[in-house]
């Protein structure tokens, strides 16, 4: 029998570099951390590439022909050889077919090799398709607007096999190509969604993320789209809103099974995932993990050093679209992350350096693909990173408490930040946004968020002082009351004095800024009961139910939030009323009424959210005592 010739061994070469050193080709220590990533304080991982299954089977085949050899072949052997070795013609040629084809005839060899009870092998040629991308591009890489959607060999190529398992991959299809809704639906949620949804999670500029580039570059993306689209087109309660926020978490549990490559469009679907979902905290961690492993805060940086760069017409535009786009995406993730953790009673994981390098942001407003939105965007980037600061000296070390003057300095600190903030972006927006509608918009938006971060700040710090009852606190104490009671009234005023510019796009909000509005309303409706001097109760109450008309107009009564809002306004009002009815047993009804309101502490705002100040209280036998000089 003709002999075949023995292949040349080849030597495989195993990379021991970190990711970091590799992107920087330079040497590696092989350590864990590494001594580089040590002396500049980078994150050491060593990602093992992924083998090409391919490549794999063709390497034990070799190894099984090779012992073959060795061995004095029957006519059984020999004929199989024969056979196997038609087989690999017929690959060689039938490379180029479709990759249903070539899936099945992987399929097939490997249901023949478990049929011969003696090993054989086969020599095949390990060069790649050409239109094929390499593995380790597939996950190092972003998509990009040209990708198309992947094929059956780049799922194969995704496939890790772990003793005896290996994880289920399938193609990528949006909600369109499997039935779900129809082409014109699709279209309309994807309008709908930037009509407003945007607003609330700014990592996205309209001239690319078109809905024909969205839905080439990520099914994940275009699907969570539509499904927000839809709940704001159709409600959170439509049949069609479930089925299409149903369709979007089998793409999630692929991004925590590290099934589908890491992209910028993967961390804007998880953002916005994050937003319209429970445990959006969860989702944001994970999408600030991918935005550190594609390096996207370096975008930032780079595209800083183009802004003084005096290269003119030399400098590569499309270059420096791709890094304003994902310095964008990086902030995005940053102020969501930074969000729903301080207001979820949790530390932020990504936090700002210091607080002039935060203001820094503000050079990528000057860039001309700078959108309004962008505005709003970094405005927060700043506003949160001053938050989170003030978030982590206001939460003392266990069994320490500060002393009135320590809580004054830093109260009286973090206050100054914000009312500079409020000053420098109001004077950027009046002085860059042309748009007269947008930039109403926009103002509205910056004096709201510097109410509530006030608010916050002011419950938190008193918080954690330990004292909750107001009728023993220091005069101090009282006043951080009465400062936290006057940011309430401001915001309150501010949300109903222009109700399209603001209340009217809350159609498009998350479930969190509707949970702001309710708690934001019932803090200050309680805290005008504990310290009723120079309050008009009557006027309050009034001011609620017009907040509650015009929420209503947005599809609100379907929302958790507008009803605990309705609730909060009519356990207040039946405690005013006890208060003014002079009839003794009436009185005896307003006690009952007044501590009903008191008590009544959401448990949403303690167990999903972690708002601060709604447990202020009177010792209820002097609470009673001053009610009534107050109305």
């Amino acid at each position: 029998m003709e002999s075949f010739p023995s292949p040349a061994t080849k030597k495989r070469r195993i990379p021991k570099a970190c990711s970091a050193c590799r992107r920087s080709k330079l040497k590696c220590d092989g350590g864990k951390p590494c001594a580089r990533c040590r002396t500049a304080n980078l994150y050491c991982d060593f990602i093992k590439p992924i083998t090409d299954p391919v490549t794999e089977k063709l390497s034990q085949l070799e190894a099984q022909m090779e012992a073959l050899r060795n061995r004095v072949p029957d006519t059984t052997t020999a004929a199989t050889l024969l056979e196997l070795q038609h087989q690999v013609d017929q690959r060689g040629q039938s490379e180029n077919r479709a990759s249903q084809s070539y899936s099945h005839q992987f399929q097939q060899q490997q249901l023949r090799e478990n049929e011969y009870t003696s090993p054989v092998s086969m020599s095949v040629s390990t060069h790649s398709h050409p239109s094929q991308p390499h593995p380790e591009t597939a996950f190092s890489q972003p998509h990009l607007f040209s990708q198309s959607p992947r094929t059956e060999y780049d799922i194969i190529t995704l496939k890790r096999k772990r003793a005896g398992f290996e994880l289920n991959v399938e193609g990528s299809v949006d909600v369109v190509a499997k039935g779900i809704i129809s082409l014109a639906d699709a279209q309309m949620y994807f309008g709908a969604f930037f009509q407003g949804c945007d607003k609330y999670v700014p990592v996205f500029d309209p001239r690319y993320d078109t809905f024909e580039s969205v839905r080439e570059r990520s099914s994940m993306l275009f699907d969570v789209i539509c499904a927000v689209g839809c709940r704001a087109e159709c409600g959170p309660g439509s049949d069609q809103f479930q089925s299409l926020s149903n369709a979007t978490k089998a793409p999630i549990c692929d991004v925590i099974l590290g099934t589908v490559p890491k992209s910028t469009e993967i961390i804007q679907a998880l953002l916005i995932n994050a937003g319209y979902s429970e445990k959006g905290w969860l989702l944001t961690s994970m999408a600030a993990r991918m935005a550190l492993d594609l390096d996207l805060p370096d975008s930032y940086t780079k595209l800083s050093a183009l802004s003084f760069d005096s290269g003119g017409d030399e400098r590569d535009k499309l270059e420096e679209e791709r890094l304003m786009r994902e310095s964008r995406v990086w902030f995005g993730t940053f102020i969501l992350e930074n969000i729903l953790s301080i207001d979820c009673g949790k530390k932020p994981g990504i936090k700002a350096s210091s607080g002039a390098g935060m203001r820094r942001c503000r050079v990528l407003l000057g860039h001309p693909n700078r959108t309004a939105l962008d505005f709003r965007m970094l405005s927060q980037v700043e506003l949160n990173s001053i938050r989170a600061l003030a978030h982590e000296r206001l939460s003392p070390p266990m069994g320490m408490t500060f002393s009135d003057d320590e809580m004054s300095e830093i109260v009286q600190e973090t206050r100054i930040d914000l009312s500079v903030w409020l000053s420098d972006w109001m004077n950027l927006v009046d002085s860059n946004v042309e748009n007269e509608e947008d930039r109403a918009s926009l103002r509205i938006n910056l004096q709201i968020q510097r109410h509530w971060a006030e608010m916050t700040m002011l419950c938190k710090g008193l918080q954690g002082m330990g004292i909750e009852n107001v009728a023993i606190m220091t005069d101090p104490q009282r006043n951080l009351i009465h400062l936290a009671k006057a940011s309430a009234h401001r915001h309150l005023s501010i949300l109903i004095s222009n109700p399209s510019l603001y209340l009217a796009t809350l159609r498009y909000g998350m479930d969190f800024v509707w949970a702001k509005c309710a708690f934001s309303v019932l803090l200050l409706l309680k805290l005008a009961r504990l310290i009723p001097s120079s309050t008009n109760m009557s006027s309050l109450i009034a001011d609620a139910k017009t907040l509650l008309a015009e929420l209503s107009k947005v599809r609100g009564s379907s929302n958790i939030y507008f009803r605990i809002l309705c609730l909060s306004v009519e356990k207040c009002e039946k405690a005013l009323n006890g208060d003014l009815d002079q009839n003794m047993d009436a009185s005896m009804n307003g006690v009952d009424a007044e501590m009903d309101f008191q008590s009544y502490v959401p448990k949403e705002f303690i167990l999903e959210w972690n708002f601060p100040g709604l447990t202020f209280c009177w010792d209820f036998q002097d609470l009673f005592m001053d009610f009534g000089t107050g109305f």
